[in-house]
């Protein structure tokens, strides 16, 4: 179903604005959350580092490796942060989602 860890986080910030801007019954509300909860669980299993990068509003870029990406390291998680960050930041609900998830 995703490509890469950042699909399954865009997945999640989709249902969070989803939720956020409409008026979903209480049975679709649940169906939403539990979605959510899923990707993020497998998102946190394969690339754990993406939210220590995307939840603080300023991060140090690391040094990254001369060589392709490392899934799940912190090549990923920047780069990741780098395209998506000012997503996340105009979707204020998804960002307290994901801190408290």
């Amino acid at each position: 179903m995703f490509e890469n860890s950042g699909d399954m986080y865009d997945f999640i910030l989709d249902i969070i604005e989803e939720i956020a801007t409409t008026k979903p019954s209480i049975a679709q509300l649940i169906d939403w959350t539990s979605q959510a909860l899923t990707a993020l669980k497998h998102a946190r299993t394969s690339c754990g580092k993406i939210e220590a990068y995307l939840l603080p509003a300023h991060k140090a870029r690391p040094k990254l490796s001369e060589y392709p990406i490392r899934v799940g390291g912190d090549d990923e998680a920047w780069l990741y942060r780098e395209s998506r960050r000012s997503v996340w930041a105009a979707a204020p609900a998804a960002l307290a989602w994901l801190k408290s998830a």
